[in-house]
């Protein structure tokens, strides 16, 4: 590798690859799983785009009308997505955006008391 390639490789692996899937994560905090899978269904469009834009590329007619689609789709999603803005109309109308905890079992609460050594201590005393 020379200098070149090395600087290169360092910036792919720091830039797009490291930088972006962390602000992704931290991003995904943010957002329901709907939304988050509508913008990763726009990745080929932003694809196209740049390529366009930077590199001279061109879409077939076929490639035209599957960008066309997937836009469509994206688009139409807020305005169909009626189990969260219309309560009673979808089957998760009344579910939380965020899950609730599970409530810890009784043994993860308090090992000691339900563990056989916990149980033989309690039967011995305080002094033993």
């Amino acid at each position: 590798l020379d200098q070149h390639q090395a600087l290169a490789a360092l910036y792919l692996g720091l830039g797009p690859s490291a930088l972006c899937g962390y602000l992704q994560t931290v991003a995904q905090r943010e957002v329901s799983a709907t939304r988050a899978a509508v913008v990763y269904a726009l990745d080929p469009l932003w694809a196209a785009l740049f390529a366009y834009l930077f590199l001279g590329e061109h879409l077939g007619p076929t490639a035209r009308l599957g960008a066309a689609l997937v836009a469509t789709a994206a688009l139409a999603q807020p305005l169909l997505d009626v189990s969260r803005s219309a309560p009673g109309l979808g089957d998760r109308a009344d579910l939380p955006e965020t899950p609730r905890p599970l409530p810890r079992p009784a043994e993860a609460v308090a090992p000691a008391a339900t563990s056989r050594l916990g149980r033989a201590r309690r039967r011995a005393g305080p002094d033993s």
